[in-house]
C-alpha cells in the first residue's frame, strides 16, 4: 500500500490540531523527491484526559485515548504508526503553555484526510448519533485497518481491510450475523459505488481478481476472499518477496483505496443500512 503512493500523498509537515485539546506534531524524515515515498517520520501527540491524578484510573483513559490517536494517525497517513517505548507521561508546565498557543493559533490547521477535517466529522458523528454506535463503527473500521497497515503478509492484510469495510455496515442488532454478505455488498454500494467502479476499471484488476463481472458479483467474491482464509487458516506467510507488483501487492492495494473510500463515504455520511433486514425485507437473498 505505502509503496504505491498511499502515504505519498499524505504527508504531514509540522503541527496540527486534532480537535481543540489534541495537539500532533510531525518531523518528516524521508526523502520527499522520491519516487516510492516510504513512511519514515516521527509524531509527536499531546492531548487531555479526564482523570483524578496520577493512579490506575488516569492511566488507563490514557491509553484508550493514545489507542483511538494512534490509529487515527495511521488512517490520516496511510502509514503504520509504532510507539515509543518510553511510555507516557504528563508535560511541563513550559510544554503546556508551547502547546496551548499552538492550539490557539489561527495558521494550526487542523488535520484532515481528503477533504475531511477529521475531529470535526467525528464529533458531527458523536452529536447526530448520542448512542455512539456510528462513532463506534468508524473506529472499528480504523482498528482494522491499522492493523492491515502492520501485516507482512498478503493474506491477513486483506481480511482486516474486507473486516474494516464491514465493521461499518454491521448494526447493533439481533440480525447482526444474519445476510452478511448480502449486507456487506449491500452497503458498500450505498457507501462508495464511484470506489467500486475505479477499483474494477484499474488496468491490473484482472490480474489480481480475475476477469470483471458484476460490481455485486465482484464483492460478493471480496467478502469470500475475507470469509475463505479464517475458515481455512489458509494464510501463508510467504517466505521472501516476489515483488512489488505481484498479485498478492496489487490486491492489497487496490482493497485498500477501497477501505479508504468506505471509511471516508462512512465519516462524510454515516448511515445504518437496512436493506438486508430479515423483517422490512424478508425474500432478499
Amino acid at each position: 500500500m505505502r509503496l504505491l503512493g498511499d502515504h505519498g500523498r499524505r504527508r504531514v509537515e509540522g503541527p496540527a490540531k486534532l480537535g481543540p485539546e489534541i495537539l500532533l506534531e510531525f518531523t518528516q524524515r524521508g526523502d520527499a523527491s522520491s519516487p516510492v515515498p516510504l513512511p519514515d517520520f516521527e509524531v509527536n501527540a499531546v492531548f487531555k484526559v479526564p482523570g483524578p491524578g496520577p493512579g490506575p484510573y488516569t492511566d488507563r483513559r490514557v491509553v484508550e485515548a493514545v489507542t483511538v490517536i494512534r490509529a487515527v494517525l495511521a488512517y490520516a497517513t496511510a502509514a503504520s504508526i509504532t510507539q515509543n517505548v518510553g511510555g507516557f507521561w504528563p508535560p511541563g508546565d513550559e510544554e503546556l503553555r508551547r502547546v496551548a498557543q499552538l492550539l490557539g493559533a489561527a495558521e494550526v490547521g487542523e488535520l484532515v484526510v481528503d477533504g475531511n477535517v477529521l475531529s470535526e466529522r467525528m464529533n458531527e458523528m458523536a452529536q447526530l448519533d448520542p448512542t455512539g454506535e456510528c462513532l463506534r463503527r468508524f473506529q472499528g473500521g480504523l482498528f482494522a485497518y491499522e492493523q492491515a497497515l502492520l501485516q507482512s503478509s498478503g493474506y491477513v492484510a486483506l481480511v482486516l481491510l474486507i473486516s474494516a469495510i464491514e465493521a461499518l455496515g454491521v448494526p447493533n442488532t439481533e440480525w447482526h450475523r444474519s445476510r452478511l454478505v448480502k449486507r456487506f455488498t449491500t452497503f458498500v454500494l450505498q457507501a462508495c459505488p464511484d470506489a467500486v467502479d475505479r477499483v474494477q476499471l484499474h488496468p491490473n484488476f484482472e490480474s489480481a481478481f480475475g476477469q470483471r463481472r458484476s460490481p455485486r458479483r465482484f464483492l460478493e467474491d471480496l467478502y469470500d476472499q475475507r470469509s475463505r482464509p479464517l475458515h481455512t487458516g489458509f494464510m501463508p506467510h510467504m517466505a521472501m518477496s516476489i515483488g512489488f507488483h505481484s498479485d498478492d501487492s496489487v490486491r492489497v492495494a487496490l482493497v485498500s483505496d477501497l477501505t479508504r473510500a468506505a471509511l471516508g463515504s462512512f465519516l462524510f455520511a454515516p448511515f445504518t443500512p437496512i436493506a438486508t433486514h430479515p423483517i422490512l425485507y424478508p425474500t432478499v437473498s
